[in-house]
């Protein structure tokens, strides 16, 4: 369970970090188009900071993989969803982000909530599920998809400034890359590390992590040139780690511990961890006050 533990901490970490960095990067660059997203991808690849910032992340993707190949797919999530505290205080030292005190009171939520999930933590309930029904798994990406395309089709949801319509977007994207990470640990658990590659070939999981996940970092990147990362980070994370949890949890046999304390302990810090990091990210799109500091961005040249 430690290892699990400490591969999805340091997923977080990569996670955090690399955002941060795409942002700075992302703020340097003509503003992107979704009619033109040929001119976005080869403005992004030409950034060398944005190239790190990717690069990062998808480090942060494989180590996530391998986390829930050792632990359930609640306490990976939830070690996620706290990352939300990091990120946002790297936004605030990075990129002079503005913390308000709804933010800072959603901060406080998330951690002592983590605190409960790390109270009901048990070998037994808590081992990674294996089996995997995938039948499932395609049947939600295919109708979360079409919602996704509809909220982007939409002019008005896809002009959004406060970065609430492309964190939730990016969000259902990712948490749909992320049934595929879960899936490919189950055959990582079955096949090992070396051996699992055939059986993925042939697997619907690895086709919904990669695709998914692209699709998710495109529209991260027009979120968060368009917004504050912190706004858009915290809710993609957010909605990402609900949907994983509520969907992957049935579709791949894990469930809540057995002892009822401890079940009630997991629910109400899932709970509050969810509701912390919303008020983050929510309390991001309030506007600025004429007293509050500017934010600003540093170069990245």
């Amino acid at each position: 369970m430690a290892v699990g533990i400490g591969l999805a901490l340091f997923a977080t970490i990569c996670f955090a970090s690399g955002n941060v960095i795409e942002k700075r990067a992302v703020d340097r660059l003509p503003q992107f188009s979704m009619g033109n997203l040929h001119g976005a991808v080869k403005a992004l690849a030409s950034s060398p900071w944005w190239v790190a910032g990717a690069i990062i992340s998808v480090v942060g993707l494989g180590v996530q993989i391998l986390a829930y190949s050792h632990i359930a797919i609640s306490i990976v999530q939830s070690v996620g969803v706290a990352g939300v505290v990091l990120l946002v205080a790297l936004a605030r030292v990075s990129l002079h982000e503005i913390l308000r005190h709804m933010e800072i009171a959603g901060l406080g939520v998330a951690v002592v909530s983590l605190v409960f999930v790390s109270l009901s933590l048990t070998p037994a309930s808590d081992a990674a599920g294996v089996d995997a029904a995938s039948g499932i798994a395609v049947a939600v990406a295919a109708c979360s998809l079409v919602v996704v395309l509809a909220i982007l089709a939409t002019p008005r949801l896809r002009n959004d400034t406060s970065g609430f319509v492309f964190g939730c977007a990016a969000g259902l994207l990712y948490g749909l890359s992320g049934l595929g990470a879960k899936g490919l640990s189950t055959l990582i658990s079955r096949h090992g590390v070396s051996g699992f590659l055939p059986y993925a070939l042939r697997s619907p999981f690895l086709y919904l992590f990669f695709g998914c996940w692209a699709m998710a970092l495109a529209v991260f990147q027009f979120g968060i040139q368009r917004c504050r990362v912190g706004v858009v980070g915290s809710l993609s994370t957010i909605v990402a780690s609900a949907f994983v949890i509520a969907v992957g949890m049935p579709v791949f046999g894990e469930h809540l511990p057995t002892d009822p304390f401890l079940s009630l302990l997991r629910i109400v810090g899932l709970l509050g961890i969810l509701l912390g990091s919303g008020l983050v990210g929510w309390g991001g799109t309030m506007p600025v006050s004429d007293t509050a500091l500017p934010v600003t961005v540093g170069s990245v040249d």
